[in-house]
């Protein structure tokens, strides 16, 4: 998501049994890291996610436009156990959006790392639900999704090393769907609703790398596209996220 590189495009049409995933129970001895969103309308997201701030096209590149903030406009709990992340356009025509990790609460190296998540009509919007490696090197999408409707949505492994592999996937829509990825030191496999998208070997240099998971909705940028001069706003709901070891 943060930067662009080469990637080797990868035939879909693999499926597999439904991966059990996802709804874990909190106290499970396998899960790492489980959240779900049923604070208070209004509330702020849970402590264990960082906001991160700062403008786009500055602070991550590929000509974003907005600027990230810990604004409640821009993240929310909404009291009905979603949590909301927002992009706004202000009066004068700028963007504000946010952009959630767990960097500051887990990172890890392999594992199961899953969200249900509800993604806007995304035209001029670019939201993501990804990892990147704590040196910023390395990262994996697990669902992004291109407002620009030129690029095919996708699930990607980027390596510093030059293992990169992509998979296009079918547009999601704006109804609910599991996203995850299953990492171990063999294979990497993506997953919606339990159906198998896309399985590649792990690159080498993703070996003891932990990473760290992110939820973002950029606005505009080479992935976004072109922002309708219609929309004013867009949001990005998620139920819950999992990780599991």
């Amino acid at each position: 998501m943060w930067r662009i590189l080469v990637t080797i495009p990868v035939a879909l049409g693999i499926v597999a049994a439904p991966l059990s995933v996802c709804h874990a129970s909190a106290g499970s001895s396998s899960t790492s890291f489980y959240d779900t969103f049923n604070g208070k309308s209004g509330s702020a997201p849970p402590s264990n996610l960082t906001q991160e701030t700062g403008y786009g096209q500055r602070a991550f590149g590929n000509g974003e436009k907005e600027t990230y903030t810990t604004s409640r406009s821009n993240s929310y709990q909404d009291g009905h156990g979603d949590l909301v992340i927002k992009a706004v356009r202000a009066n004068n025509g700028t963007w504000t959006s946010a952009r959630l990790t767990t960097q500051n609460s887990l990172t890890q190296a392999q594992g199961t790392f899953s969200a249900d998540i509800k993604f806007p009509d995304t035209t001029g919007m670019w939201p993501a639900f990804w990892l990147l490696s704590t040196n910023s090197k390395n990262e994996s999408d697990i669902a992004e999704i291109y407002g620009n409707h030129k690029w095919p949505d996708g699930v990607t492994v980027h390596s510093v090393g030059g293992d990169d592999a992509t998979a296009r996937i079918s547009p999601p829509g704006t109804g609910w769907n599991t996203w995850s990825e299953v990492w171990n030191s063999s294979k990497i496999k993506f997953y919606e609703d339990g159906r198998l998208l896309f399985s590649t070997d792990t690159p080498a240099d993703f070996t003891g790398q932990k990473m760290y998971l992110i939820l973002n909705l950029a606005v505009g940028g080479s992935g976004g596209g072109a922002i309708p001069s219609s929309t004013s706003t867009m949001t990005m709901l998620v139920k819950w996220i999992s990780v599991k070891k």
